[in-house]
């Protein structure tokens, strides 16, 4: 696939399907997207021919954020940011601790310290967090050397991507950005296609949904520096074989399309569920809306604001005189009727609770990973043993990243290497995610104290159990300190000769 012609309709339709256009609805926490997305943004009649209509449009307008909120009416539909939640608890599970990389060659170690530095981490935790609403992500190899000496990752989501498959591996892909506004009404977009070896980039000038025309490169300040690393084809050769971009699925199959490469969403399957949520919790806070005190005042309280102003009743007021002639409610006296209607309190909150519960289970976590819980410590296998199906769910998502990083990174180093960062390609190095909970040092201590009481570790494997983050010279460095104190031997302190 080429880049696209000019005029072409944008964006590809096959880029934002409409299960995306709805994950993304739900991940912005956004009611006006809602709304849209379900086709009830606009007042009028509650009853439209589309909610009597079959198919997905006929199934999306009879859902509760599909009903438009009739004229002269507020909107008073809440929503609950659930799904946000569930993606965000995504990406904590896997990126909350940076990861550990390691390499035995002393350059390709500094080279992968230096990316972590560089902010790796934090861009795999956004990525993490993206692919989870939308199912996968994109990870971009960028380099400028007039910017940084070393190459760095950008994230590309996928309703911003047009892949080509073969074989289940990802041989090319278009990614497109929409630029800033030049200030003459026109939408630019940079397009650049990823391929074995180069990366095509293109400049579009068009309107909101069409790609209109092509331009050159300089014709816009954030593609400019563009035009002098492109050739006569409008091509930047990368220097490497590997591709400059790689997908990690979230998880695989999509259950919507089972043959299809594209990972899918912690939100397939629970969008009902979270509209039902968002109608609940709504019906709840109707009732304190209808509950609150509100009092009949008969007319003779009411002091006139003039004609067409209307009336006010002073609460605060102590004395008020019946009007002559006028027929009193009860003898010579007016009274004020007061109605407060009753909250359902518990019927709405264990109604909530349930549906909360059903969707986080549902989507692959154990609820105690979203709830912020305010019980004592407990040891990491406690943890593991209470949030089990949020541990089952983050090990099936560590093999798609593992893979993609060593990939990802692998191409790093060889982007590197063309750029001359000081870093060998082809050198092997490995990939590792930390454990997500650490046991406090007491746990540790007691757990290393019971395995040496059964004789049933070395000292070389409790210092490791203790310090996990050393590597292997400070483990020895500490065994051989505690073999020497319980020899009795005289024990090197930091600045002794030979320490």
């Amino acid at each position: 696939m080429p880049l696209p012609t000019e005029n072409t309709p944008w964006p590809p339709a096959a880029s934002n399907p409409a299960e995306l256009r709805e994950y993304d609805a739900w991940y912005s926490s956004d009611p006006d997207k809602l709304s849209s997305v379900y086709g009830g943004s606009g007042g009028g009649t509650v009853v439209r021919p589309s909610q009597l209509s079959g198919g997905i449009v006929g199934r999306a307008a009879r859902w509760w954020w599909g009903q438009p909120t009739p004229d002269g009416e507020q909107r008073t539909k809440l929503h609950v940011p659930l799904a946000a939640d569930i993606c965000g608890t995504s990406a904590d599970l896997l990126f909350s601790e940076p990861l550990a990389l390691g390499s035995d060659a002393e350059k390709v170690q500094q080279f992968l310290e230096a990316l972590q530095d560089d902010g790796l981490d934090a861009k795999l935790h956004e990525g993490a967090e993206v692919g989870a609403a939308l199912g996968g992500t994109y990870l971009r190899t960028v380099w400028d050397t007039e910017l940084h000496p070393r190459p760095w990752t950008e994230i590309a989501h996928p309703d911003g991507a047009l892949p080509e498959w073969r074989a289940g591996r990802l041989l090319a892909v278009s990614l497109w950005t929409q630029l800033d506004d030049t200030g003459n009404g026109s939408t630019w977009r940079w397009v650049e296609r990823h391929e074995s070896g180069a990366i095509a980039h293109a400049l579009y000038e068009g309107t909101v949904s069409n790609l209109g025309k092509v331009r050159p490169l300089q014709d816009h300040q954030q593609t400019e520096h563009l035009a002098l690393r492109v050739n006569e084809d409008s091509q930047e050769l990368t220097g490497v074989t590997n591709l400059t971009v790689t997908y990690v699925p979230n998880m695989l199959p999509n259950r919507l399309h089972r043959t299809s490469p594209n990972g899918r969403s912690d939100l397939q399957g629970v969008t009902p569920w979270l509209d039902a949520l968002d109608e609940a919790y709504s019906s709840w806070w109707r009732d304190i809306r209808l509950a609150k005190a509100r009092l009949h005042v008969p007319a003779q309280y009411l002091d006139s604001l003039g004609p067409g102003q209307g009336a006010t009743v002073d609460l605060d007021r102590e004395v008020y005189v019946p009007m002559a002639g006028v027929l009193a409610t009860s003898g010579d006296k007016l009274l004020i009727d007061a109605q407060q209607f009753d909250i359902r309190v518990a019927e709405h909150r264990d109604t909530c609770q349930h549906w909360t519960d059903r969707i986080i289970e549902s989507a692959g976590y154990s609820t105690q990973s979203l709830s912020s819980g305010s019980g004592g410590a407990i040891t990491a296998a406690e943890v593991h043993s209470h949030e089990r199906r949020s541990y089952a769910t983050r090990g099936k998502k560590i093999r798609y990243w593992t893979q993609g990083l060593r990939y990802h990174l692998a191409t790093q180093m060889q982007v590197g290497a063309v750029i001359r960062s000081g870093v060998p390609a082809g050198q092997d190095f490995t990939v590792e995610f930390s454990d997500g909970v650490q046991d406090t040092a007491l746990n540790l201590a007691q757990t290393s104290l019971a395995m040496r009481s059964a004789e049933a570790a070395s000292t070389g494997t409790l210092v490791k159990m203790l310090h996990p983050d050393w590597d292997d010279k400070a483990v020895d460095a500490e065994v051989a300190l505690i073999r020497a104190e319980s020899a009795g031997e005289p024990v090197p302190v930091p600045g002794d000769a030979g320490f």
